[in-house]
């Protein structure tokens, strides 16, 4: 079986936004085509629902779309739905930057982004995340703090310090201008803008 993502939605006869679909290609394998909205709706149910549910950045993550159907007829309206970024890969949907802390998938709340934005939005912009500050780690070999970002699944090191609060500082002041670069992205529509500098606000 061979199966293939992110098809473009379309409906059915019936009027009916389309999840999935089969076809016999003509070696007679069957194909299975799912299309961009359910590929997301199911991510939604996975953090909601699923296996995914559990884990602690989805605890108490909630579904607010009342149906399928809805978010598809939803998904067609959204500025950046179909964009892809230089890699060529979809905008991600997100739920928290327009409400940093929020926990719903809901029409009012979510948004869709680049990836390299939605990886850099930080769990929350201070505070301990675990032992030390956020951003920090203690270097065991140079018996110093290490300020470090994680960005597009990547460790960016940020230097070494004397102190834990240089390291937090240092890992501050990196995100304050990686928004300010998002803040000048024309590609971004305005509440995503408005929302990044809200966050950059917090981290002053």
């Amino acid at each position: 079986m061979v199966q293939h993502n992110n098809f473009q939605d379309f409906k059915d006869r019936s009027g009916l936004w389309v999840k999935s679909f089969e076809y016999r290609n003509n070696s007679g394998d069957k194909e299975v085509y799912r299309t961009r909205a359910y590929l997301l709706w199911m991510s939604i149910l996975s953090r909601t629902r699923g296996k995914n549910s559990r884990k602690a950045s989805y605890v108490n993550t909630v579904n607010s779309f009342e149906s399928f159907q809805e978010f598809a007829e939803w998904c067609q309206d959204q500025y950046g739905y179909l964009n892809k970024d230089e890699k060529g890969r979809h905008w991600q949907l997100d739920k928290d930057l327009l409400y940093f802390g929020n926990n719903a998938y809901s029409p009012t709340t979510c948004v869709f982004i680049p990836v390299r934005l939605n990886s850099f939005i930080p769990a929350s912009p201070g505070g301990r995340i675990g032992q030390f500050l956020q951003g920090v780690s203690w270097h065991i070999h140079r018996k110093k703090f290490r300020a470090a970002s994680s960005e597009n699944s990547k460790i960016l090191n940020l230097g070494l310090y004397d102190s834990e609060i240089e390291a937090h500082r240092a890992w501050q002041k990196h995100k304050i201008q990686k928004l300010e670069e998002f803040m000048a992205d024309s590609t971004l529509e305005p509440r995503v803008i408005n929302a990044i500098f809200t966050l950059k606000c917090m981290f002053q």
